[in-house]
């Protein structure tokens, strides 16, 4: 077996690995939100619109969601009845995403994002190769995953995208 063959088994095995942490993050978001049955219709609807549409070039980059910071919780203000509500981590799907434990530093996103990017790069796959589309899916994921993750880490990274030359 050469080099070339070697080397294409093993991002094709990446590459199924990284599809198949990405269905089951898909599986475990629809069964939180609301079950099997919306999970058919809602894969039947996502493959209709993917029929209908064209692909665009760049990822919209998505809204920008800022964790709830809530009143520290005291004695005073809490019923006794109550349990305090729990939160959850809107960024926690994205440090999924990647593997990492929610609150994770910026470095940290910055290492699996890099590892994860090289290890799906579209140009290691024949042109037009259903690989290659595979690949081109996980990275437009990735890259949607990582800018939310960023501009909600990084606070110099608003300013720079705001920048015009």
């Amino acid at each position: 077996m050469s080099i070339s063959q070697r080397i294409y088994r093993i991002a094709k095995s990446q590459i199924n690995s990284i599809r198949e942490r990405l269905e089951q993050f898909d599986r475990e978001m629809t069964e939180s939100a609301g079950g099997e049955e919306e999970l058919s219709a809602e894969a039947s609807a996502r493959k209709e619109l993917a029929d209908a549409i064209p692909m665009p070039k760049a990822a919209p980059r998505p809204p920008v969601s800022y964790p709830r910071v809530s009143p520290p919780v005291t004695a005073s203000n809490v019923p006794k009845s109550a349990n305090p509500p729990v939160e959850t981590n809107p960024l926690a799907p994205h440090y999924r995403l990647f593997g990492l434990e929610p609150g994770a530093d910026f470095k940290a996103v910055q290492s699996a994002y890099q590892r994860l990017k090289s290890r799906c790069d579209p140009s290691r796959f024949p042109n037009g190769s259903a690989e290659q589309q595979q690949a081109n899916e996980i990275l437009q994921r990735m890259e949607v995953a990582y800018s939310t993750l960023r501009e909600s880490l990084d606070s110099t990274s608003g300013r720079f995208d705001k920048l015009e030359f």
